[in-house]
């Protein structure tokens, strides 16, 4: 209708009425476009806001398997220094002490997060989307710093705890046995030193993710919280 009545206003040499007309036709595509752009931005914030909720949903549940490490960890590093001080008493019977360290100084509960959430926030660029710019930098420093500092900590625990297994236990004890390898003494002494390894070791990653990883969780749990709140 309107190219039909632009036609015929350019035929009659209507010049005002051409641009009357080709005024409304420029007014209806940038209209057109504002409201697309308009509709895409909304689209986009849905998609965003339901990214944040997935991985929301997932910290939380990292959160219940944290504490389950806290608690699990609580118990692991007194059973170590229990360990630790009945092998330091010479009146002990090492012989019933012995089958307790592998179990005790091996098997530790480590956390490993989940970054699966995260990463889709990333590659799908609702992470850039999102117009809190402080919530963003948080994600980023609990995800990219923290939980690195984290996983490697958990991974140096770990280790230490299979190489005192797989290492230094058979070659200072004879588990068939059941009595030291070599001199006695030196036996006593080098296992006791790689248990009290271990244990200062697991002490320090107890004292990481209580202080530093399980804090920082909940503060940005928190923040995800408020805004949600506010969008």
């Amino acid at each position: 209708m309107i190219l039909r009545r632009l036609a015929e206003a350019i035929t009659r040499q209507d010049w005002f009425v051409v641009f009357l007309e080709l005024l409304i036709v420029v007014f209806g595509v940038y209209i057109g476009i504002y409201l697309g752009d308009i509709q895409a931005a909304r689209q986009q914030m849905i998609e965003t806001n339901m990214a944040l909720e997935a991985l929301e949903s997932e910290m939380r549940s990292d959160l219940v398997r944290l504490d389950e490490v806290i608690a699990i960890q609580t118990n692991r590093v007194r059973e170590q220094q229990e360990l630790i001080e009945l092998w330091s008493d010479e009146t002990s019977d090492h012989a019933e002490v012995a089958p307790r360290l592998e179990l005790v100084f091996r098997d530790n509960s480590t956390f490993f997060p989940n970054r699966s959430g995260y990463r889709a926030m990333q590659e799908g660029g609702y992470l850039a989307a999102l117009p809190d710019e402080t919530l963003r930098l948080t994600l980023a420093r609990l995800f990219e710093r923290e939980y690195n500092r984290q996983d490697q900590n958990a991974e140096f625990y770990d280790e230490l705890g299979f190489d005192f297994s797989l290492f230094v236990l058979p070659t200072h004890w004879d588990r068939v046995s059941n009595r030291p390898l070599g001199n006695r003494t030196d036996s006593l002494a080098a296992l006791r030193s790689g248990m009290i390894t271990v244990r200062d070791q697991g002490q320090f990653y107890f004292e990481f993710i209580t202080e530093r990883v399980r804090p920082d969780i909940v503060a940005t749990l928190e923040m995800i919280d408020a805004y949600q709140e506010a969008h």
